[in-house]
């Protein structure tokens, strides 16, 4: 899915997948989590799905605040939208919610995301080619993490690592570099906070893992010198 270098051109882009889901017997949960690309258990799927609202609630305020375009217009009947995706009709069937995705706030929404396009984007994007090599990076860590013989709590530590760097990478196609930064921060947590049990087990973080976490604090412009200086021996 190509991503949209705005919040509203993200949301309008992922609402109109959403619609073009035919099965009406699906859970509400399943078809956002198919769309959001999320894990398979419910928890990754409600993950995704209140991004997504966090998503709505930012471009709405975002096209609230344009001046030059016609709100009263344009902005009529978006609110029934979020029918389709909010966390209390989750687990409703989508055949029962799906109506509110139809043509005429679908055109509005889309409109919008034309106009928003053409204002000056505070998101430098990141390229999908860049985003695969990352999850690359990743996938490659889960394997190091799975076949390295190390303490039984530190593999947790590091699983969860690599689950906080994932969705880190997914979540960009929803709320951009914010969402990605996210994530990144949770991961950067877990090794602060863990800092002195791996260190008690003369252990540093997997090649592969550091590689990772550095590329992607790399396109999220954040000071690795600074980074290095909170992780210490870790990154060596």
């Amino acid at each position: 899915m190509a991503i949209a270098r705005n919040p509203v051109g993200r949301l309008y882009r992922l609402l109109d997948a959403g619609r073009q889901v035919p099965n009406a017997s699906l859970r509400v949960l399943d078809v956002w989590g198919k769309v959001l690309l999320a894990e398979d258990d419910d928890a990754g799927k409600l993950h995704r799905l209140v991004r997504l609202n966090r998503l709505w609630v930012q471009s709405m305020s975002l096209l609230r605040n344009q001046e030059d375009l016609d709100r009263e217009l344009y902005l009529r009947g978006l609110d029934d939208m979020r029918v389709a995706f909010t966390l209390e009709h989750s687990f409703n069937t989508w055949g029962n919610v799906k109506k509110y995705l139809s043509s005429d706030p679908m055109l509005r929404l889309q409109f919008c995301s034309d106009f928003m396009a053409k204002k000056p984007s505070l998101d430098p994007e990141v390229e999908e080619s860049e985003l695969q090599e990352i999850l690359s990076l990743i996938e490659e860590a889960s394997s190091e993490v799975r076949e390295r013989e190390i303490d039984a709590e530190l593999r947790l530590v590091l699983t969860g690592m690599l689950s906080d760097m994932r969705n880190a990478v997914q979540d960009y196609y929803i709320l951009g570099r914010q969402g990605m930064a996210e994530g990144v921060q949770n991961a950067i947590g877990a090794v602060v906070i863990q800092r002195s049990a791996w260190q008690a087990n003369g252990s540093a973080i997997p090649a592969k893992l550091r590689q990772a976490l550095l590329a992607l604090c790399g396109k999220l412009s954040i000071d690795v010198l600074k980074l290095g200086e909170k992780f210490g021996s870790l990154l060596e």
